[in-house]
Parts: structure tokens; sequence; C-alpha cells
């Protein structure tokens, strides 16, 4: 659904769902405020009105075509340069030919758990340092975050992951970026 109000901005809405254990239904609900500036659409995004926008490369690997989907989505109208993946493999492969800034992994998938992605990813020689390594998940007890850390994650987040959320992630990277000498 995309909404435009007398200031040239555009509100995109969208919503998606997942089936998830047991028999129910996980529902994400997305909205982005583009605005228009003569250069173009600009996303509201924070550290995108900044001194010009930190563009990113990002892998999401997730095997749930809606959530890869609005999450790229999501991703690409604040900037950044999205690169999506449906299983395991395919994300070990696109880490060791071309490491993003950030991967958004799901740990769920069935080829190749994300656990499994983030320990061979950690140990190519390419990926030393970076990226920043995220376990989706919709697991979020305190065992689940020490066994994705223990694989080698760098954050773990839980899913459905809202804007407010990836803004925060973003955002957290953004501080680490700027902390690193």
């Amino acid at each position: 659904e995309v909404n435009r109000d007398a200031r040239s901005e555009r509100l995109v809405c969208f919503t998606t769902s997942a089936p998830s254990r047991p028999a129910r239904r996980l529902h994400a609900h997305y909205v982005v405020r583009v605005t228009h500036h003569a250069s173009g659409f600009r996303s509201s995004h924070r550290s995108m009105d900044t001194a010009g926008p930190t563009i990113r490369r990002i892998l999401v690997a997730d095997d749930n075509a809606d959530i890869l989907e609005s999450l790229a989505l999501v991703l690409e109208l604040l900037g950044h340069q999205v690169e999506t993946v449906k299983n395991g493999q395919a994300a070990l492969d696109s880490l060791a030919e071309r490491p993003p800034h950030l991967a958004l992994i799901d740990v769920g998938m069935p080829d190749v758990s994300g656990y499994d992605v983030a320990r061979r990813a950690r140990a190519l020689p390419c990926t030393a340092g970076r990226p920043v390594l995220v376990a989706m998940t919709g697991w979020g007890r305190e065992e689940d975050r020490v066994r994705a850390f223990a694989a080698g994650f760098d954050m773990h987040v839980v899913k459905p992951l809202d804007l407010q959320g990836l803004r925060a992630l973003l955002d957290e990277l953004s501080g680490r970026e700027r902390a690193a000498p």
C-alpha cells in the first residue's frame, strides 16, 4: 500500500506472514517513510539524513521467501545494497565471493543451518573481521543467544524484526564502525 501526502512523501506499508511452529502465524508489519528531495527519494532513517548515506552491502539469508523479500525491500528503501539468498549453502558462497558489511542469517534453514553458516564463515580468510553476522531466529531465550554467539554470530535478533528493531541494529552497527580504529 502506498499513500502520498501533500508534502510529497510516500508512506510504504506492508505486512508479511510466515508459518511457525506450532501451527501459528508470525506477522511483521513494516512502515517506511520516504521523502522526495530534489536529488530523489531519501529514507527517514536517521543515519540517511545526516552528512550522506552510509550505504552498506547487506546479505539476507532466509528460506522463507516472504521474510526474505520484505526485509530486502525495507533495507533497499533505507538505501542499502542487498543480496538475498534462500539457503545456507548460497549464503556461504556469497560470503566467500563478496563479503558484505552485514549478514542477516536465519538460523533455521534446512540445508545448512545458520549456525553452521556462521561457524564456516568465521573460518574463511576473506571474512576476517567482517562481516557483522546477525542471527535471525524465532527463539529468544538466553540459551538461544549463547548458542548463536558460540557459533560466531556478533548479534542475535528475534523474528519478526520490525522497522524499529532494524533501525536499532543498523544504528548499533554504525556505532561499532565509528568506534573501530
